[in-house]
């Protein structure tokens, strides 16, 4: 069940990245172990719950702040340097709600889970391995050589 989750959640994930912020996502290869040794200060972390109880999951999804930045002016179409913070915040929020929304479809065709909203903010001070510790297995992803990282937590039973 892992498995098939983390391949649902790598495809969900670059299908809404390659469609709505017109950025190809690939296998991070040599740079997973340069992500996770880095410091993540100033990373953006983002979760989403999903529910079936007794069951509950939430997806994450970790980004460096270039990335979290280029994927809001793709979304709205502004130019590198002009949005604010918030902007930012908004996008990578809206970008968590397309991911487990598609991640959702994928998994529970009969529509039996339910999503909670996104929750989002930047990191202060811990490494990204440190970050990422509350997934058993992330993917690890790059877009021309930014890192990205995501995962799901599965609680309850199977």
């Amino acid at each position: 069940m892992q498995e098939n989750l983390r391949q649902i959640l790598r495809d969900s994930i670059s299908k809404v990245f390659e469609t709505t912020f017109f950025l190809v996502l690939e296998e991070a290869g040599d740079l997973e172990a340069q992500l996770l040794g880095a410091p993540a200060k100033g990373w953006y972390q983002g979760r989403v719950k999903l529910s079936c109880p007794p069951k509950q999951a939430v997806v994450w999804v970790w980004a460096p702040p270039e990335l979290a930045e280029e994927l809001a002016t793709n979304m709205l179409a502004a130019e590198p340097g002009e949005l604010s913070q918030a902007e930012i915040m908004d996008a990578y929020k809206e970008m968590l709600n397309m991911v487990s929304g598609r991640l959702l479809t994928a998994m529970d065709p009969s529509g039996s889970w339910s999503m909670g909203l996104p929750e989002a903010g930047v990191v202060e001070a811990e490494s990204v391995a440190a970050l990422v510790g509350v997934v058993a297995e992330p993917v690890v992803l790059q877009a021309d050589g930014r890192g990205l990282i995501c995962g799901c937590e599965l609680v309850g039973e199977e």
